[in-house]
C-alpha cells in the first residue's frame, strides 16, 4: 500500500473516529462538552433456478423483469399527458407483466441535539438533556424511521395497539400518553396501521398505511348484508383494496396531549423513507391491478392526499424513462414525495417514474432507489441485475436525475454508498444459459449451465459505470457490506468467510487490498473505533460450510492491506438475531463501550477491549410466561439516556444502570 493511500486512509479514519485529542480540541473550540447522539432480507429467488426447471403457465401472471430498449426514447422522457400514460399502461397491462416489490424496512453516527420543547412531565429543561443514543443510522445526518425513538427525555414506542410516549428520567419510567396505532371500522370499510416513526423536536411523524377492505368473497357473487350475518364475519377473510402510505404529523410540545396537525399520504405500498432536517422523503410502489378507463385518470395515475382529499400527480411530474435505452417493463409506478414536517406539515413535491423499487440508500443530497431487474446479455443467456434511479434532494424538493443498471443483485441498503461524487455498489451476479420449450399452454425453461460470483462497481452521478472488479469469490454470495470513506469492506461466504478490503481512492480503478479468510461469516459490519470493524454473523463448519451459533468478530482495519480478526466470541446455543436482517435492532457505541442486541428472545449486552475481547455484561430475559414470549421475542430495541440503558419490547420497557446492569425500573405498557 503506497504512502499516499496510507495518508488518506489515516485522515479518513480520524474523520470517522476522532481521537481523544481531536475531540478535546473540538470541545474547547465549541466552548462546551460534546454531546453525542447516536430489513427480512430479500434473497434472490432466482438462484434456485439452478436446481430445477422454471415452469410458467400462460394462464397466470408472467414474472418478467427485462428492460427493453425503446427507440422512441432518446433521453429523459416526461409524460406529456394522461392520455400518453393510458396508452403506455394499456400496452404494458396487455403483456401481463409484473415485478416483485418489497419493503426496505428493514452505523451509529452523531445526530443533532433536540430542539427546545416543554414536556408534560417536569424533568428539567432541554438544556440539561443527557447524552442519548439514536437509531442506528447508515449515513450521518440522514435519519431512518424505527419503532422506538428517544429525544433524551422521553421514549416513543410502538406496540401492537398504541404508540406510547414515556418519560424516562434517571431510569425512572412513567407513561405520559398513548396514540391508537391500528384503527378499522365498518364505516367506509377503511383502516390504518402505523408502523414506524420519526421524532424531531416538537414533531412526532408517524408512518402509516391506509387501506380499504371488503368482506368476501361470497358464494353466489352477491355480498350479504353485514347486519344479517354478524356471526360469519370472523370466518371470512377480508379483501384489501388500494393502499396509501403516508404520515400523521403530531404537535407534541405537550407530551401528555399529542395534537394531530395533518395527515399526508400518497398512492402505493411502503418501500422506505429518510429524513434530513425537517424534510421527510417517502418512497412507495403503486401497482395498477384493476381495470383502467381512459377518461378516469384516477384509475391509472398516482395521487397524493391531504387529510383524505386526493389530487392526481401532474403528467409532467411522471417520468416514463430517464436514461436512453430504457422503457418501463410493467404497469407500476415508483412514487417519491418530499414532505416538510415543520409547522403543520405539507407536501413540497412529488415525482413518479414508471417502474418500481425495493431498496433505498440516501445521502444528504441524493436518494437512490434500487430494484431487481435482469439482463438478457445474449441469446439463451440470462443474468440478474439491479436497476438504479437517482433523485436529487433539497429541502423537500425532488428532481429526476439519472437511471442506470448494473449486473447482479444487492443484499441490502449497505451494499450502496455515495462518496465524493461517486456511487459505489457491491452485487452478487447469478447467470445461466437455458433452453425453452412449450407444450400446449405451458412453457418451461431448463437450466443448462449456471454460475455465481460477486462484483464491485463504481458509478458516476449519471449512473454510468466508471470502474469495476468482477468475478470475485466464485460460487459464493455477499453477506454484508460496509463502506468507510475511500475503503470498502464486504463479506462473501460458502465455506469460509472472505472479508475483502478494497481501495476506492481512484474510483476508475478500484483495487483489492486484502482478503481475510476465516470460518463463518458476518451478516452485519459496523465501524467501532480506533481502526476497528465489528462483525455480527454466524460461525460455520469449515469443511461443510454449515452455519452454527451466533458469532461476534472484531477486525483490525488500521491497515486495510493487512486486515485481521483480533477477537471473536461464539454465543453457544444462540442461533438467531434480528440484526442479521435489520441494522436498527443493534445498539453500538464505542464511547459508552457497549454492543447490545436481541437474540433468541433475550437481550445481550457486551463491552469490548483489545486485551479482553468481548465481555458479557448482561443477558436480559424479558418474558415472564409462555403467553408473552412472542411479544418479548419480536421487535426488541435498546437505547441509552445518560447512564441508563432502556430495553423496549412490545409489552413493556425496563431500565438498567449501565454501571451494574441491575434492573432499575419496569413499565408495563398495557397497564
Amino acid at each position: 500500500m503506497n504512502d499516499e493511500f496510507k495518508k488518506k486512509y489515516r485522515e479518513e479514519m480520524n474523520r470517522q473516529f476522532p481521537s481523544g485529542e481531536s475531540l478535546k480540541n473540538l470541545e474547547d473550540a465549541m466552548g462546551k462538552a460534546s454531546r453525542k447522539s447516536k430489513a427480512f432480507r430479500i434473497r434472490s429467488l432466482v438462484a434456485l433456478a439452478a436446481c430445477f426447471a422454471l415452469i410458467i403457465a400462460f394462464s397466470g401472471p408472467i414474472m418478467n423483469f427485462i428492460n427493453k430498449p425503446n427507440s422512441n426514447i432518446g433521453g429523459s422522457t416526461v409524460a406529456e399527458s394522461y392520455e400518453e400514460l393510458y396508452t403506455l399502461l394499456s400496452e404494458l397491462r396487455s403483456e401481463i407483466k409484473y415485478e416483485y416489490a418489497a419493503t426496505d424496512r428493514a452505523a451509529a453516527s452523531p445526530a443533532a441535539a433536540p430542539q427546545a420543547a416543554a414536556g408534560a412531565v417536569d424533568s428539567g429543561t432541554w438544556d440539561d438533556t443527557p447524552e442519548f443514543s439514536d437509531t442506528n443510522l447508515q449515513v450521518a445526518g440522514v435519519q431512518e424511521a424505527d419503532i422506538v425513538k428517544t429525544d433524551g427525555k422521553y421514549i416513543y414506542a410502538l406496540s401492537n395497539e398504541y404508540l406510547y410516549i414515556v418519560s424516562a428520567v434517571d431510569g425512572e419510567l412513567q407513561k405520559v400518553s398513548q396514540i391508537a396505532r391500528n384503527i378499522s371500522g365498518e364505516e367506509g370499510r377503511k383502516g390504518k396501521n402505523s408502523f414506524e416513526m420519526y421524532v424531531n423536536g416538537d414533531r412526532l411523524i408517524v408512518l402509516t398505511n391506509y387501506y380499504s377492505y371488503y368482506i368476501g368473497p361470497w358464494r353466489g357473487g352477491a355480498e350479504p348484508a353485514v347486519d344479517l350475518v354478524p356471526e360469519k364475519r370472523a370466518y371470512i377473510m377480508p379483501y384489501f383494496g388500494a393502499n396509501e402510505v403516508g404520515v400523521e404529523i403530531y404537535d407534541i410540545s405537550d407530551r401528555a396531549n399529542p395534537r394531530q396537525l395533518n395527515t399526508l399520504s400518497q398512492s402505493g405500498s411502503y418501500v422506505s423513507s429518510r429524513m434530513i432536517g425537517d424534510a421527510l422523503y417517502l418512497v412507495s410502489n403503486h401497482s395498477i391491478y384493476s381495470d383502467i378507463a381512459k377518461d378516469m385518470p384516477e384509475t391509472y395515475v398516482p395521487q397524493v392526499y391531504r387529510n383524505g382529499e386526493g389530487s392526481l400527480l401532474e403528467a409532467q411530474d411522471i417520468c416514463i424513462a430517464i436514461a436512453p435505452g430504457f422503457r418501463p417493463a410493467s404497469a407500476q409506478y415508483l412514487v417519491v414525495s418530499g414532505i416538510d414536517t415543520s409547522g403543520g406539515g405539507e407536501i413540497v413535491s412529488t415525482k413518479s417514474i414508471l417502474g418500481y423499487g425495493n431498496t433505498v440508500y440516501s445521502s444528504e443530497d441524493n436518494l437512490y432507489v434500487a430494484a431487481y431487474s435482469q439482463l438478457d446479455t445474449e441469446e439463451d443467456k440470462y443474468s440478474d441485475a439491479t436497476k438504479l434511479y437517482r433523485f436529487s434532494l433539497r429541502n423537500g424538493n425532488i428532481e429526476f436525475e439519472a437511471e442506470g443498471i448494473v449486473p447482479g443483485t444487492i443484499i441490502n441498503q449497505f451494499a450502496m454508498d455515495e462518496h465524493k461524487g461517486t456511487f459505489r455498489i457491491v452485487t452478487t451476479i447469478y447467470s445461466y444459459t437455458y433452453s425453452d420449450g412449450q407444450s400446449g399452454d405451458m412453457v418451461w425453461r431448463s437450466i443448462i449451465d449456471s454460475k455465481q460470483y460477486n462484483a464491485l462497481y463504481t458509478i458516476d452521478l449519471n449512473l454510468n459505470i466508471i470502474g469495476k472488479i468482477e468475478n470475485l469469490a466464485p460460487d459464493e454470495r455477499v453477506y454484508s457490506v460496509r463502506f468507510l470513506g475511500d475503503t470498502g469492506y464486504f463479506v462473501t461466504f460458502r465455506q469460509v468467510d472472505p472479508l475483502f478490503a478494497v481501495d476506492l481512492s481512484d474510483p476508475a480503478n478500484p483495487v483489492i487490498l486484502s482478503a481475510l479468510k476465516i470460518p463463518g461469516f458476518s451478516e452485519y459490519l459496523h465501524p467501532f473505533a480506533d481502526g476497528l470493524l465489528f462483525g455480527l454473523g454466524k460461525d460455520a463448519d469449515e469443511a461443510s460450510g454449515r452455519a452454527g451459533f451466533l458469532k461476534l468478530s472484531m477486525f483490525d482495519i488500521s491497515d486495510p492491506a493487512d486486515v485481521s480478526e483480533i477477537n471473536k466470541l461464539i454465543i453457544n446455543d444462540t442461533y438467531y438475531s434480528e440484526v442479521s436482517y435489520n441494522h436498527k435492532a443493534i445498539l453500538i457505541d464505542s464511547t459508552k463501550n457497549i454492543i447490545a442486541f436481541p437474540a433468541d428472545g433475550k437481550y445481550f449486552i457486551y463491552s469490548y477491549s483489545r486485551d479482553k475481547g468481548f465481555e458479557e455484561k448482561a443477558v436480559i430475559s424479558l418474558h415472564q410466561n409462555d403467553k408473552d414470549y412472542y411479544y418479548y421475542y419480536q421487535n426488541l430495541r435498546g437505547l441509552y439516556i445518560g447512564d441508563y440503558l432502556y430495553v423496549v419490547s412490545e409489552l413493556g420497557i425496563s431500565s438498567y444502570s449501565m454501571q451494574t446492569y441491575r434492573l432499575q425500573d419496569t413499565l408495563d405498557l398495557r397497564a
